[in-house]
């Protein structure tokens, strides 16, 4: 059996053909999965819980921020006054901020921050300014997210996009049942609905109706993808670009390169906000100059990650220990190791 070379560490075409079926509709049931495939039943279902047992595929359910009072976003790079340790630590106990990770390439710490209004996040971003060792502040307001997919880690076969949306259904205040079931979700995108339905206390008709709701709703949505480590990643980073067109043309060109796992338009410093993942440096000098060519870019910035010291990953992988082993590897890269 051959091995698909698409990803940076090789996997069968049989595991490769599921995982790409999955990180499309991660909960397809397993007899649709071994008939795409070729193969029994058993042997798709094996399969696949050996995938999710290895850490190779990771299926979890993630809830939308704006449909729980979360209304506002932004991206921060912020320039700190000695050691950065102190300083994202006491910005990563804000609750509104969602992500720290400190940077290479001319300042320090990335952030992301979520609030309730423009006004609060304004206010959460006067409060961060006011922070003992924290310098320069850069912030753009996150005007529509054009993209946000971390189904295609690794891979790079170009796939569609599907823009981010609020949901069309209306579910109302959840109420405790709601919550257990986005709860299970979370924890195991592929939980079936009889275990679902022991776990909340429902029928399994009663569960599969709830879990239909809350996906139409946007509450919550299903997403599959691949471990960065298995994937073969090590470099995660960011991109802040100044653009001359009008920005969501250039957002929607980034969005349709594969590396790409989330593209923001932004009123601020900045007119995109894009993040990235990459096989290593050479890829990801390679990604760069593709998006300098992208027309209507005047000015990219490129940041790295070299580590996370808080993240709410939304749906996308947890990247703390993911960038801390490609920065491991990128430094034996350069010591010779």
């Amino acid at each position: 059996m051959t091995a698909d070379r698409s990803w940076g560490s090789p996997v069968d075409d049989v595991d490769a053909a599921l995982i790409r079926r999955l990180t499309r509709s991660p909960r397809e049931s397993y007899t649709d999965l071994a008939e795409a495939t070729g193969i029994s039943l058993a042997a798709a279902r094996l399969r696949v819980r050996k995938l999710i047992a290895d850490g190779v595929l990771v299926v979890g359910g993630r809830v939308d921020p704006r449909r729980v009072g979360t209304g506002a976003f932004g991206y921060l790079f912020v320039a700190v006054e000695g050691p950065s340790a102190p300083v994202a630590a006491r910005i990563g106990a804000l609750p509104e901020v969602a992500f720290v990770a400190g940077l290479v390439g001319g300042l320090d710490l990335a952030l992301e921050v979520r609030a309730s209004s423009t006004a609060d996040l304004m206010t959460v971003t006067a409060t961060l300014r006011a922070l003992p060792g924290v310098g320069d502040v850069r912030s753009s307001v996150v005007h529509e997210y054009v993209k946000q997919d971390w189904s295609g880690l690794g891979d790079r076969e170009p796939r569609p996009w599907v823009r981010p949306t609020a949901g069309n259904g209306e579910v109302g205040e959840p109420d405790e049942t709601d919550r257990r079931v986005v709860a299970e979700l979370v924890a195991d995108g592929r939980v079936t609905y009889s275990s679902l339905a022991r776990e909340v206390g429902l029928s399994q008709p009663a569960a599969r109706a709830r879990v239909q709701r809350l996906l139409d709703s946007g509450l919550v949505t299903i997403a599959a993808h691949l471990d960065p480590g298995a994937a073969g990643v090590d470099t995660f980073g960011a991109v802040a670009l100044t653009v001359t067109r009008p920005a969501g043309k250039v957002a929607d060109v980034l969005a349709t390169m594969p590396e790409t796992v989330s593209v923001a338009t932004t009123l601020g410093a900045y007119d995109v906000f894009v993040e990235y993942w990459s096989f290593g440096e050479r890829h990801t000098g390679e990604l760069l100059e593709r998006m300098r060519a992208v027309a209507g870019v005047r000015r990219l910035r490129s940041f790295g990650y070299l580590w996370v010291g808080k993240e709410d990953a939304g749906g996308g992988p947890r990247l703390a220990d993911a960038v801390g082993a490609g920065a491991q590897a990128t430094r034996a890269r350069r010591d010779g190791g």
